[in-house]
């Protein structure tokens, strides 16, 4: 999308603005894989061994859903403290 997408922002952006766009899809990817951490990947996977068991089912998606909720608390928590310090980074 960005290559499509580029002219229209080179058009209206300046310099500053564009890179800061720029900038934001960076740490967004960034911020998103790290988010993760690979769970989509590893329920996936291991719900494989448990899909006939529906007890082991409901555990795998308890403790599935338990984990993304204390990464995303661990990543609001940091946003929170840091928000300030890594927005203000360039100035």
């Amino acid at each position: 999308m960005p290559l499509l997408f580029a002219p229209i922002y080179l058009r209206y952006l300046n310099p500053e603005e564009y890179g800061i766009l720029n900038l934001f899809s960076v740490y967004g990817g960034i911020l998103a894989s790290i988010y993760t951490l690979g769970v989509n990947s590893a329920f996936g996977f291991i719900y494989w061994n448990y899909y006939k068991d529906k007890k082991k089912v409901h555990h795998l998606l308890a403790s599935t859903i338990g984990l993304i909720l204390i990464l995303q608390l661990i990543i609001f928590t940091i946003g929170l403290i840091f928000g300030n310090t890594i927005l203000n980074f360039n100035n």
